[in-house]
């Protein structure tokens, strides 16, 4: 009986993990897509390059998603999760940098705000 009763909480375990795993993966698809969506229309405004709208998107996509996994987080370590919501910007302002001039750079923010609002 034991064996039995091991056996379907073990079933049980795997099934929620599997379901869990999947609303994870529905939710990253469509960070993706709202990053793909974004990254077109800032590139439209800015006539950006076809490398460089990929480029954006992917930190956009990560950024979403590095932003997401911060706000799922814990809430009881509140320190920790402002370090990593600072860290998780702090690297997509990097990235963006390094993709943009400077003077690109504030254009974008300017538009990526406004997208967000």
């Amino acid at each position: 009986m034991k064996s039995i009763f091991k056996l379907a909480l073990t079933l049980v375990a795997v099934f929620t993990f599997s379901l869990a795993a999947q609303a994870q993966d529905v939710n990253k698809q469509a960070l993706q897509k709202e990053a793909t969506v974004q990254a077109d229309k800032i590139s439209q405004k800015m006539d950006l390059t076809d490398v460089q709208t990929e480029e954006l998107q992917r930190s956009i996509a990560k950024f979403h998603i590095g932003k997401a996994k911060v706000e799922n987080s814990d809430p009881n370590t509140t320190k920790g999760l402002r370090n990593q919501e600072k860290r998780v910007y702090g690297d997509f302002k990097k990235e963006i940098k390094t993709i943009l001039t400077p003077e690109r750079y504030a254009d974008f923010m300017l538009f990526y705000k406004k997208l967000n609002q």
